[in-house]
């Protein structure tokens, strides 16, 4: 689901997963991290295309649990979760209604 639709909704799931079930917390901790790195890649491209703000989401989520799964790369999530909420919280003053 998380493939088809990168949302808070799917992400939040496998996150719950990840916690629950040590078995699967190798490959989900894997998957986030390549989503997140895909979305910083691609981010310009992304923000040109409907559902933007449900992947800024996704990846702050992801970059959160990552900083709390890999304490080698702590702060550099921490940051970029930070970052991306910052961008998100903006992105929603501009556009509300």
């Amino acid at each position: 689901a998380f493939e088809n639709r990168p949302d808070p909704s799917s992400v939040l799931p496998m996150i719950e997963i990840a916690k629950r079930i040590p078995g699967l917390r190798t490959m989900i901790t894997a998957d986030l991290q390549s989503y997140v790195d895909n979305f910083v890649q691609h981010k310009d491209d992304y923000q040109k295309q409907d559902g933007y703000s449900l992947r800024l989401n996704s990846a702050e989520i992801s970059a959160r649990f990552l900083s709390q799964l890999l304490p080698e790369q702590k702060n550099e999530f921490a940051n970029l979760a930070a970052t991306l909420r910052s961008e998100s919280h903006s992105l929603n003053l501009a556009h509300i209604w």
